[in-house]
């Protein structure tokens, strides 16, 4: 098997796994927590890193809904689950 197995935060080990001249594809995330993930990650990729983004885990797209998720659903799940449902 060819199972690589990495600890650490995806800012810290992506750009090392992909590397200066590297390859990164990615799905989009509509969470404000995984944005900030996505875009410190990002920041940390050289200049040379070819990168390819998709979004599409949900049922709708983002645009098919609308209005803007950002305006209507500003609350973290994490902070609405854990202060609101609780």
């Amino acid at each position: 098997s060819r199972l690589l197995v990495v600890a650490g935060h995806p800012e810290d080990v992506v750009p090392k796994l992909v590397g200066p001249t590297g390859i990164l594809t990615f799905q989009q995330e509509d969470a404000v927590e995984e944005q900030r993930v996505e875009t410190a990650v990002l920041q940390g990729l050289g200049s040379e890193v070819i990168v390819l983004s998709h979004h599409g885990q949900t049922l709708l797209h983002r645009e098919d809904l609308g209005f803007d998720v950002a305006t209507w659903l500003p609350l973290p799940f994490g902070k609405y689950y854990h202060e609101t449902c609780s």
